[in-house]
């Protein structure tokens, strides 16, 4: 309920249920140990907590129903300061109680509120202990020693010591044993079947542009010279100028064609894997498409890789686009006017492009920041009022991923994913027989683009594909310390 879904999850449901069912329980058993004011006290706090566990339940999850939520666990956290302050039976039933209504402030805080769980558990644990070490004395010097003094000599340092500890790595602890256990479920070929190797956590590489002498930066080393045959043949009427990237399913070259330059992006593949990507239907599709914030293709090449004709090789030949990717200039936070200026631009270039594909029934399905390349803006006067334009233009590209629906289909199930980071947790169920994907994927990766361009960082950076997938339906808070304008944070 900290994220702004569409409905309530099972859990969540449970849980809001199982808090009002036990507080109208409370009301009606009421506290008989305590005076007529504190039972009074106790049944108006329990009376409260099922009004708010009625009103979540009826209202859509927002962040008014996550504040509610942390109210709900603040009077949780009241009603057993009183029960302790009162208390009239022996030690060990109070220590049950404890024992269960932390694990409640934990269980509820992890599935509702999800945010500040530790400083919800501490204060509740503290407070309960305290309130129980100032209650009034037994009458009985005996009962004394053996009650109260007993239960601060064994329970005070225990509080201590679990308060540092869960202070300092409550949040730490919390993140790496969900993703532990995660990670443990999930048999290395479960993970192969239902995230392949293709899916990454940090997405393609970035497009370089070459230097000024004409070759490439990355040309240099074992592993990125053109010049080592890491293809079959050049197709007649390109000319290869320097080498300028990978990715997944493929290299970027620089090259001259005719009296243009070129990119040129070449992809091998065998009769095995094309069950995993087809680069000759993303060359068609390429050819297909046309507009101005898209990356254009103007041909492509098909020929055997070798002797062996079971692996093919497809050249694509691109507009150059001269300023790199996207990702190479996300890396600065961008909230202030300027700044803004430039993600408006950015975020109204990407949108048109994923209007046009939507228009002709297409998903790009991995819309990253490294997709999305940037040519200079061609110069033109600025019309009357209008402010100057950003100096280059967004394109998007790379479609070895996109889908067309069928008609009159708005989704279709899928097992390939793009990059795990941009996906929404729709699509990162285990079983694949939900896996659904539908426009809204491009809509979700719109969102994350966003986060990336206003923040400079890339989501859930060093984390593992199997983490981000634990804590993928979490919400991304750390753009908010940027001053952002309220309204764009709340997008």
């Amino acid at each position: 309920m900290a994220n702004d879904a569409s409905s309530h999850t099972s859990k969540q449901l449970a849980l809001v249920s199982m808090t009002c069912v036990t507080s109208l329980l409370f009301i009606i058993v009421g506290f008989p140990c305590a005076t007529r004011l504190w039972d009074l006290s106790f049944r108006v706090n329990s009376s409260l907590n099922v009004l708010i566990s009625l009103s979540v339940l009826l209202l859509r999850p927002s962040w008014k129903t996550t504040c509610l939520l942390r109210i709900s666990l603040l009077l949780n956290s009241a009603g057993m300061f009183t029960i302790s302050y009162q208390w009239c039976a022996d030690f060990d039933a109070w220590a049950i109680g404890l024992m269960m209504s932390v694990g409640y402030q934990t269980l509820a805080g992890l599935v509702l509120v999800r945010t500040h769980v530790p400083r919800h558990v501490l204060l509740h644990l503290v407070g309960t202990v305290s309130c129980y070490m100032a209650r009034a004395d037994s009458p009985s010097p005996l009962s004394l020693i053996e009650g109260r003094h007993w239960a601060a000599t064994i329970v005070t340092p225990a509080v201590i010591c679990v308060t540092v500890m869960w202070y300092s790595a409550g949040d730490f602890l919390i993140r790496k044993f969900v993703a532990v256990a995660s990670i443990l479920a999930m048999s290395p070929e479960k993970l192969e079947r239902h995230y392949p190797s293709g899916s990454t956590s940090e997405g393609r590489s970035p497009t370089r542009s070459p230097t000024r002498s004409g070759r490439s930066s990355a040309s240099s080393g074992s592993g990125s010279s053109w010049g080592k045959r890491d293809f079959a043949r050049v197709p007649d009427g390109l000319e290869i100028v320097s080498y300028v990237g990978s990715g997944s399913f493929g290299k970027v070259y620089y090259c001259a064609w005719g009296d243009q330059h070129v990119a040129a992006k070449v992809m091998s593949w065998t009769t095995q894997q094309i069950r995993k990507f087809d680069p000759l239907r993303e060359a068609k599709l390429c050819l297909e498409l046309s507009h101005e914030k898209l990356v254009r293709a103007y041909n492509f090449f098909q020929h055997p890789a070798g002797p062996n004709e079971d692996v093919q090789e497809v050249w694509i030949v691109q507009e150059w686009c001269d300023k790199g990717t996207l990702a190479s200039f996300c890396d600065t936070p961008r909230c202030d006017g300027r700044g803004l200026r430039y993600v408006k631009s950015i975020m109204l270039d990407v949108a048109e492009a994923c209007a046009y594909l939507h228009s002709r029934d297409i998903i790009h399905g991995d819309l990253t920041a490294s997709n999305v390349l940037l040519q200079t803006r061609p110069t033109q006067a600025p019309q009357a009022g209008e402010r100057e334009p950003i100096e280059f233009v967004c394109k998007v590209g790379d479609f070895g991923l996109a889908r067309v629906l069928e008609e009159n289909s708005t989704s279709f199930l899928t097992t390939q994913l793009g990059t795990i980071s941009h996906m929404p947790p729709e699509l990162l169920e285990l079983d694949a027989s939900s896996k659904r994907m539908s426009r809204k994927a491009d809509v979700y990766a719109m969102g994350i683009l966003l986060y990336h361009a206003l923040s400079g960082k890339v989501p859930y950076a060093g984390l593992l594909s199997a983490q981000i997938i634990v804590f993928a339906a979490g919400p991304l808070q750390k753009v908010a310390r940027y001053s952002c304008p309220r309204r764009l944070l709340r997008l």
